[in-house]
Parts: structure tokens; sequence; C-alpha cells
């Protein structure tokens, strides 16, 4: 069975993905579900809302996105293929995209809930992972 692989400081968590795997999904219907669904994948608790105020950043307590934006999600999908293996270091939006657009991605993190977020959201929300 096809997994994501994510990587969480000292800890493997493998994602086991629904059968509809063989499904690819289009690229431009991943871009689509990630703008309309706009899955929050990080967390900010006051410790980090206090070191984001002392670089001058407002931001107040809960879940938040740090992903990249919606021209880069699609520079990045237009370069990915079916027969890819690909590796990235932290989760979200990202790793979304690579998961449904690629034949067996990785990702790499020292957040176990970003990791938790992605498999829900990869599991959970209809979107067809390939690997």
């Amino acid at each position: 069975m096809p997994a994501v692989v994510c990587l969480t400081s000292s800890l493997l968590v493998g994602y086991e993905l629904a059968s509809v795997v063989d499904v690819a999904m289009d690229k431009s219907e991943v871009l689509a579900r990630l703008e309309q669904d706009k899955p929050l994948f990080h967390y900010m608790d006051e410790a980090a809302v206090h070191r984001a105020a002392q670089g001058g950043y407002t931001l107040g307590v809960g879940e938040v996105s740090f992903g990249v934006g919606p021209k880069v999600l699609c520079w990045i999908a237009d370069r990915l293929t079916g027969d890819m293996i690909t590796l990235e270091t932290g989760a979200g939006l990202t790793t979304v995209l690579f998961a449904t657009l690629v034949r067996h991605h990785y990702c790499c993190t020292g957040s176990r809930l970003e990791t938790d977020k992605t498999g829900i959201t990869l599991n959970g929300s209809g979107f067809h992972p390939r690997r």
C-alpha cells in the first residue's frame, strides 16, 4: 500500500493512504482544493506568539498556515511528474501537493502536529494521494 512517510524528531510515521491511490488527481484539482479548503497545518502557542512579536510580527495563539502562496504551489505543480520520488522539510500545503502528484513522497518535520494534520487532510478530505 502506498504511503507518505513523515519523519518527526526521532519518530517515523507512515500514513497508509486510502484505496483510491490509483486514481491520480489532476494538478489543477489539487490546487483548487487547497485554495478552497485553506487547511491550517501549523500552530502558534503563546511562546511562539511572543517570539514572533519580538521580530515585529503580530500573530495570535491558534492554528495558522505558514504555507507558500498559490503561485508558488502552481510553479511546483508544473514541475512535478508521476514518476518522481520527492523529499521536503516541513509539512503542509506542499506535502499535500507532492503526495497527490508524485510516485512517492517523504517529508521531514519536527512537529508531530504537522504530521498528524497532513495525514488527516490526505486521508479524510477527498484528496487522492498517489504515494
